[in-house]
């Protein structure tokens, strides 16, 4: 995954569980460069990155979207 950070492509982390939250980790997260879905179902994280990738290619504004919604 850090690999595919380095390459440009953006990797958003979430959890499959049925009442998962993913927490950000700032160390972690920041270190590799991932974006956290925190409440969203991978499903839902999809679709939004979908439209967030329409607007920008910067991680931090994409972590921001995810924040938001």
């Amino acid at each position: 995954l850090k690999e595919a950070v380095l390459a440009g492509i953006p990797v958003v982390r979430c959890s499959r569980s049925g009442c998962g939250y993913s927490g950000i980790d700032k160390n972690y997260d920041n270190k590799y460069g991932f974006i956290v879905a925190t409440n969203l179902s991978p499903h839902k994280a999809s679709l939004l990155l979908s439209l967030v990738l329409d607007r920008t290619n910067d991680p931090k504004n994409m972590q921001s979207a995810f924040e938001e919604y």
